[in-house]
């Protein structure tokens, strides 16, 4: 049992510690933490109590009603709370109508009641004692309704990544809670005490899979946390680093300046074209370095939004007409899925500029004759401006990659590897994300998701286009 006291707890340690301010994170990590008491209690009766009872009981007054106090407090928590906190959870990930039609803290209140009437009918102390038939009979719908509530919202989710991190919440939880279900309520229900123990078995595994899922994927969000985390520190470190290079660069380069132009003047006093020549070349390196440090700075520093309502159609039409000599150039096809008018809160500017670097980026990406795809659609939880192209992909080694600063595949004298790491940002100002499929020689998808109160016009919600196939590589940045 120490085993799953132990599984439990880290993983509620990670829910805290990466993202406590999430609503649905903070429901997720109590689960794992009230459910963990469980292994507690039995490794404080078990092994801890005969212990302490054959070394220290009968020389330190008061020891053994502590213990068994600690024992009925940590055994009902288990019990009680983490059905509870499941149901807490699930009504929060699967957005239940029952949050949108009353006030979390009245859904929260009533759904505590019966765990309040438990705690008033049976004592903790001295001794945990519970009427199993009725725990199971509000335990059991609580765990139940979650399970279902939760692959509910995975079989009805239509967002390619939101439905792979919704089945992989769903191959988790649910035959968790239900295995605790069967060993911890019903069959004792009927009398059989000790199937419990194997659950211990079904955590430990189930411990050893989020493991695999945090690294591999984004479940409940922790992946994208820590990467998260990761470019904002990058971020931060570039940009602080790039405005003390832009300093210095202006201080030394201004130096080189006034020493070319002296070498030039001198050179032609004298006669000495050659001299003049390299004075030049001096003088026009330092002012392409100033350019390049200044072109830098602007993409780094601090962005300040102007957010006022605009006509998210009328912004895309004006990238891509900005656009359409490249198109007309290598043949690329348009298809643009929006047809009903949208106003969006955002900046209008660093939007468009925005688009703009993702077309170009699927521009270079696409052969002749290659097709862009652009298309905005409501998930339940935000509005997404999707764009999508048939070119080269980007490798798998590369992906995770591809919005942090200064890192770039393109020809480096013209690009700084900046254009992603922008985008980054202004989509993190917006209190969204940016997220990035691709698969090699197959193309590549562009999400932008912006919170859902950032819609100023409804509109009826679109399916998303069905963009690579389920072997999709992906990348994602939030904000």
């Amino acid at each position: 049992m120490v085993v799953l006291w132990i599984c439990l707890w880290t993983l509620a340690a990670i829910g805290f510690f990466t993202s406590w301010k999430n609503d649905t994170i903070r429901w997720s990590t109590a689960l794992a933490f009230f459910g963990g008491f469980g292994g507690l209690s039995v490794f404080l009766e078990e092994t801890l109590a005969p212990y302490l009872s054959s070394q220290f009981i009968g020389r330190l007054p008061g020891v053994e009603s502590v213990l068994h106090a600690l024992i009925g407090v940590s055994a009902s928590f288990g019990h009680y709370l983490a059905p509870f906190s499941l149901l807490m959870f699930a009504l929060r990930y699967t957005n239940s109508s029952l949050l949108k039609n009353f006030s979390k803290t009245k859904v929260t209140l009533v759904a505590f009641l019966p765990v309040l009437l438990m705690y008033m009918l049976f004592p903790v102390y001295p001794e945990f004692r519970v009427n199993y038939v009725l725990l199971t009979l509000w335990a059991g719908p609580y765990i139940l309704l979650s399970d279902i509530m939760l692959i509910c919202s995975c079989l009805l989710e239509n967002h390619k990544c939101l439905k792979t991190q919704k089945l992989l919440t769903c191959l988790i939880i649910v035959p968790t809670t239900f295995c605790a279900l069967i060993t911890n309520f019903v069959l004792r229900v009927f009398g059989i005490e000790q199937i419990w123990r194997y659950n211990t078995i079904i955590i430990l595994l189930a411990f050893f899979a989020v493991f695999y899922f945090f690294i591999n994927y984004d479940f409940l969000g922790i992946k994208m946390r820590f990467e998260k985390e990761r470019l904002e520190s990058a971020m931060r470190a570039t940009t602080s680093g790039a405005t003390t290079l832009n300093h210095s660069f202006k201080s030394e380069l201004g130096k080189i300046h006034i020493l070319a132009e002296r070498i030039q003047r001198k050179a032609k006093q004298v006669n000495q074209i050659e001299i003049n020549m390299d004075a030049c070349l001096v003088s026009e390196s330092a002012d392409h370095m100033l350019k390049m440090a200044a072109r830098i700075q602007n993409k780094l520093q601090e962005i300040v939004l102007d957010e006022q309502p605009h006509d998210l159609q009328s912004i895309i039409e004006r990238t891509l007409a900005s656009l359409s000599p490249f198109f007309e150039m290598k043949g690329i096809e348009l298809r643009k899925n929006y047809s009903n008018p949208v106003k969006l809160l955002c900046d209008e500017v660093h939007l468009q500029e925005i688009l703009s670097n993702v077309c170009k980026n699927a521009i270079e990406a696409m052969p002749y004759a290659g097709q862009l795809q652009i298309e905005i659609y409501n998930t339940k939880r935000d509005f997404v401006i999707a764009i999508k192209d048939d070119g080269c992909g980007i490798p798998k080694t590369n992906l995770d990659k591809v919005v942090e600063p200064f890192f770039t595949t393109k020809n480096r004298k013209t690009n700084y590897g900046l254009g992603l790491s922008y985008c980054y940002n202004v989509m993190q100002k917006h209190g969204g994300s940016l997220e990035i499929q691709s698969k090699l020689n197959q193309g590549t998808l562009v999400t932008l998701h912006f919170p859902k109160n950032s819609v100023l016009t409804s509109f009826d919600d679109a399916f998303p286009m069905e963009v690579l196939n389920e072997n999709n590589q992906s990348a994602v940045s939030r904000g």
